[in-house]
């Protein structure tokens, strides 16, 4: 198993906050992988609901993305440690990005991340490569 982790995110006006993300991949069956997910609720209310989107990134430059809705009764300033994922993703990570998409409150109402899609997993092709004009030659 290939072991990495999410650079840390620096601190955030998000009512939820990722501590920690780290990832293993396995080798050989490279859409496995195991994920474990710690946040804390910096907000001032009860969460209920926590979607963590991770965007995985192969080196290739294809992008794949998931989301994964953690439930519960998450108390304001508690840490919660270890949540686990077993996943796959059609590609091999070599880089991913975690990040809180959706928070739902234990008053029912909700907050959404920056660019959070609840349409589940997308995946994006590499660019193409931009051909360079052949120069013309002087006469």
């Amino acid at each position: 198993m290939t072991c990495m982790a999410s650079p840390a995110m620096p601190q955030s006006t998000d009512p939820v906050v990722i501590d920690t993300c780290s990832a293993g991949q396995y080798r050989g069956v490279s859409p496995v992988f195991d994920m474990k997910i710690d946040f804390t609720n910096q907000s001032k209310v009860t969460v209920t609901q926590v979607d963590i989107v991770v965007y995985m990134i192969g080196g290739d430059g294809t992008v794949d993305s998931r989301y994964y809705p953690f439930t519960g009764t998450y108390a304001p300033g508690v840490h919660i440690k270890g949540q686990a994922v077993h996943s796959q993703s059609p590609i091999r990570m070599s880089k991913f990005v975690c990040k809180v998409g959706h928070v739902v409150f234990e008053d029912s109402t909700t907050w959404d991340g920056p660019r959070y899609r609840t349409h589940g997993p997308t995946v994006t092709p590499p660019p193409k490569p931009t051909p360079e004009p052949n120069p013309t030659p002087a006469p």
